[in-house]
């Protein structure tokens, strides 16, 4: 996994050939992973939390995130 800091509060992460972005917009509780077609993967108190989840993922599972449309969780 490499992590990139594109701004203050953004950052680029590429894991498994896949790229996606976690944000942190100004006043907003949470962190935001999206895909490269900001689709809304996951959210996340930390962004230390938000790396440690994706460091746990297989490239299948890299994989179907960044192909994902649709935002899942809830």
């Amino acid at each position: 996994m490499k992590v990139t800091r594109k701004s203050a509060g953004a950052y680029s992460i590429a894991l498994h050939g896949h790229t996606f972005k976690l944000e942190k917009l100004c006043g907003d509780r949470y962190w935001t992973l999206s895909n490269a077609d900001d689709t809304e993967i996951n959210r996340c108190e930390t962004k230390s939390g938000m790396l440690e989840l994706m460091s746990s993922w297989s490239a299948e599972r890299a994989h179907e995130n960044a192909q994902a449309s649709t935002c899942y969780y809830a």
